[in-house]
């Protein structure tokens, strides 16, 4: 009877023991504990930079010449006060319309990127179809403005630039995700997700109070997130998705500060040489970084500026001139920044950006393979309105060997550039486009979704932060 009785406590063991290791109650083995990232960790997870293999003298038209800029700026800058109720002739708007597209076509650098006479003449003739015998302005600027949706520049805007705000990112709230060797988990019920390849491509190591390193889903389109997260127990949660957006409160002005054995700069954007306090704090800010292994630099909420400040801050920072991933090509030469009240200097230009001159009215950029090693780790904060000069300081440091980006996906603004706003001969409607026009690598840079970041964090605790990178230092 005894025998007979541990046999059966036996086979009941050894079941129990079969089931469990062959996932039968995977439920049951929940990953709760808090996981910290070390270095190495956050290192492993950066992207690379990607080279785009488009030419980009292709985009250079002989015909858009610095001398045909500086006279539209002569006749149309002056600033005019646009009554957006004011009713125009279909010959006043039509003369706008004419007007518009052939200042495009003479300088604006995006011109042939976003196809040239073809595309920019069918935008025209379908605008010029929509006009009636009378047209208010701003009924006139909303159908320029909604066919030109064509143009991937965000620089570009028709109209009040009010249009161009700082565009959600969403997550699942309340999803937190665990890799495991046989599978995803919500580590919030401890299941196990049978969903997984739905999912797959939304799952992105994100970093929780800045110090905890787990994974969330992250879209760009609320309609990309799944509804409802299916378990292999047969339950599911429905998903509730949270818009993201980007701090409003950093923008007061440049920090520079140590915490511990950490340097810490805040670039809320990039100042002119005019702008001397703030000016010479981001360049200092970057000197002294260049000093110390631990550098934490903030760029949340930096939605550009002077690029050669940019520019300056990686040389200082790294000893080396800029390495862009991007091509770029620039209707410039000297008159230029004569006839624009921005405080650069062509000197400035062409020492920091190492562009080279072609021809009498344009220069290029050429991308670099360079990486650049550094001691110890920087970790560079960025949200979704980082942009312009601020994402071009973004893709420089992703040359950098030891820096990490955290944050959420930058705004997605640099393919092209801001030159002026000028106005309608008629009806005022003020417009803007740039001189210079950037080419990268589509999975690498996309206009409008921006440069995602290595760690996702859409709450960042900087004490907790300053807390992580000491200890590497210790």
């Amino acid at each position: 009877m005894g025998k007979k009785r541990f046999c059966i406590i036996f086979l009941i063991t050894l079941i129990s023991l079969i089931c469990f290791t062959s996932g039968c109650t995977r439920e049951e083995t929940a990953f709760s504990r808090e996981r910290i990232p070390s270095e190495e960790d956050l290192l492993s997870l950066k992207r690379p930079f990607q080279i785009s293999d488009e030419d980009i003298s292709s985009y250079i038209d002989p015909s858009q010449t610095v001398a045909k800029q500086i006279e539209y700026i002569n006749q149309y800058s002056l600033e005019k006060e646009y009554k957006r109720t004011q009713i125009l002739d279909k010959k006043s708007a039509e003369e706008d319309v004419d007007l518009f597209f052939n200042i495009l076509k003479n300088c604006y650098a995006g011109y042939l990127p976003n196809g040239g006479d073809l595309r920019f003449n069918q935008a025209k003739e379908a605008i010029k179809e929509q006009i009636g015998s009378q047209v208010k302005a701003m009924d006139l600027e909303v159908l320029i403005r909604d066919n030109m949706a064509f143009v991937e520049d965000s620089h570009f805007t028709v109209g009040s630039k009010f249009y161009l705000q700082n565009k959600a990112w969403y997550t699942a709230n309340d999803v937190i995700i665990d890799k495991k060797d046989n599978g995803y988990i919500n580590i919030k019920n401890g299941k196990y997700i049978k969903n997984s390849e739905e999912i797959e491509p939304l799952i992105q190591p994100s970093l929780l109070k800045g110090r905890y390193l787990y994974y969330q889903l992250f879209a760009q389109d609320i309609n990309e997130l799944p509804k409802r997260i299916v378990y292999e127990d047969g339950t599911s949660d429905d998903i509730e998705a949270k818009a993201i957006y980007p701090s409003q409160d950093l923008n007061k002005g440049p920090v520079f500060k140590r915490k511990g054995n950490v340097a810490y700069l805040r670039i809320p954007r990039f100042y002119f040489s005019h702008e001397e306090d703030e000016y010479n704090i981001v360049i200092e800010g970057a000197k002294k970084m260049a000093q110390e292994n631990y550098g934490l630099l903030d760029l949340r909420g930096n939605e550009g500026g002077n690029a050669i400040l940019a520019y300056k801050w990686f040389e200082y920072y790294t000893g080396e001139k800029p390495t862009p991933s991007y091509d770029e090509m620039g209707i410039i030469n000297p008159t230029i920044f004569e006839n624009l009240d921005s405080a650069q200097t062509w000197e400035d230009f062409m020492e920091f950006s190492g562009a080279e001159v072609y021809g009498e009215n344009h220069v290029i950029t050429k991308h670099s393979r360079k990486t650049i090693p550094k001691e110890g780790i920087l970790i560079v904060l960025i949200d979704a309105a980082v942009g312009s000069a601020g994402e071009i300081l973004v893709d420089f440091l992703h040359h950098l060997e030891n820096t990490v980006f955290i944050g959420m996906p930058t705004k997605g603004c640099c393919n092209g550039s801001s030159m002026v706003t000028l106005y309608m001969k008629n009806s005022n409607i003020p417009f803007n486009f740039g001189n210079f026009w950037r080419i990268f690598q589509k999975d690498y840079f996309q206009e409008n979704r921006g440069f995602l970041p290595d760690v996702w964090a859409p709450d960042i605790d900087l004490d907790n932060i300053f807390e992580l990178l000491n200890g590497y230092a210790e």
